[in-house]
Order: structure tokens, then sequence, then C-alpha cells
């Protein structure tokens, strides 16, 4: 479940003792709506994958302020997961997707919406909505929109306290980069617009690959729509033609 935010404290943690000449964030659109999970399956129900992560919040002035993650250990990790009073205790205010619906996640027996099959029906169904990146992203008053502005900022001041030179790579996977083939409008242009106003120098590397092909050639991808060998050659020479 890496994301931006676990980037901002990997750098602290061991970016600055590189002392960098060059800071690059990678943002992949689909990625930002991790922005407001902290357990993973909350946020993307056929995950193989039992982790939770730290996140951050915006304060009052616009800024961020992190919020731990849960556990410490794998025990602590499955002493979590077996309790699930203690789990909606733990994350119900931190994860949006657990504080969204929040009679979904509660012990067995403990609403009325538990007690027949349409309640529980309703509650999946109301529990599954908003994993796509796409309304986030084109509103600029969303959670996922400001904190993903504010954790760049974040970075960039860093990188400049560091004396390194700051970058953002906009990175799209293999459904945004045919979307953005047949409909010539990129989702994520607007966080662009504004990390730019920010001064931030911003690389979107969605119309190369567009017309390096990549929309339609299996070749440029892996599987969960990373890039393959391929398209991480065309990737690092859309880099490259950049500097």
């Amino acid at each position: 479940a890496y994301g931006i935010d676990q980037a901002l404290l990997r750098l602290r943690r061991d970016g600055r003792p590189l002392a960098p000449d060059e800071v690059w964030l990678g943002i992949m659109p689909d990625a930002t709506a991790r922005l407001v999970n902290t357990y993973r399956p909350a946020q993307r129900h056929w995950t193989g994958e039992i982790s939770f992560k730290p996140r951050f919040v915006l304060d009052a002035r616009g800024g961020i302020e992190l919020v731990p993650s849960p556990v410490n250990s794998p025990r602590e990790m499955v002493e979590l997961i077996e309790d699930q009073e203690r789990f909606v205790r733990a994350v119900g205010e931190s994860d949006y997707w657990v504080a969204r619906a929040p009679l979904a996640y509660a012990p067995s027996g403990s609403s009325v919406w538990h007690a027949s099959a349409l309640g529980r029906l309703w509650l999946t169904v109301h529990e599954r909505g908003e994993r796509a990146a796409r309304p986030w992203l084109v509103d600029r008053s969303s959670e996922v929109f400001r904190l993903a502005s504010a954790i760049a900022v974040e970075v960039a001041r860093e990188a400049e306290g560091m004396g390194a030179r700051f970058r953002v790579i906009v990175l799209p996977n293999r459904r945004e980069v045919r979307e953005l083939a047949s409909q010539r409008h990129a989702f994520w242009g607007e966080l662009c617009g504004e990390l730019r106003a920010h001064g931030i120098t911003v690389w979107d590397l969605g119309e190369g690959l567009v017309a390096a092909g990549a929309a339609d050639d299996d070749s440029f991808w892996a599987p969960g729509g990373h890039y393959s060998a391929r398209g991480n050659r065309v990737v690092a020479g859309l880099v490259l033609g950049r500097m």
C-alpha cells in the first residue's frame, strides 16, 4: 500500500542522510486514494495483503499531521484483526472507508442492520463505493486532492531544505493511459496545475506514453497495470528527454 505519504516518511528517514542533489516524487493517480486509508483491505477488498499503514491528515492551516500506524509489529497486527471491536477503535477514525461505513465493520450482531440479509446487503453496497481516484482528483475540495497537494508541497519544502532540486513525476497506469488516449483529457490535470501553482516542476508522462503506443500494447505492461521492462525503458527515455 505504498503511497506518497509513505514516500515522504521514507525521505525523512532514509533520504536525508544521503544529502541528495535531486528528490523526485512519483505520483500514480490511481494510488492517491490510499492517502485516506490505514487498513489496506478496507480500500482494496480483493488484495491478498493484510497490512496497516500510517497516514497524514490536514491540520487547521492546510498543512499535514501524521497519524501513526495502529500496529508496530506482526503480533500486534494479528491481535488487532482478530478483535473486531478493538479494530474499529483503532482505525475507525483514521481510515476513510471504515469511518464512512462503521456499521459494516462493527462486531457481528452489534447493530440491528446485522439481523437481516437485506440489511447486511445494504451495508455492503454502501461500504463498497468511492474507490476510484477520478472523482477525488477532479474535485479540488476533496480530502484526497488536498492531501496529495499538501504532501507534495511538504516534500518540496523538505527537499529545498536539503539543498536538493525537486520534481514530481506523474506515472499513470494502463487504464489511465487508455483513458487519456481515448478522451485526450487527464483527470489528474487539476492536481498537476495545483502543484505547478506552488512552483513545483511536474512532469506528466501520460501523453508521452500515449504517443509511444502504450495504450494498446501489452508489452508495455506488467500485471496490475504496472510498467513492464519495456514500459520502464520508455518512461526512462521520457524522463531523460526532459533533463
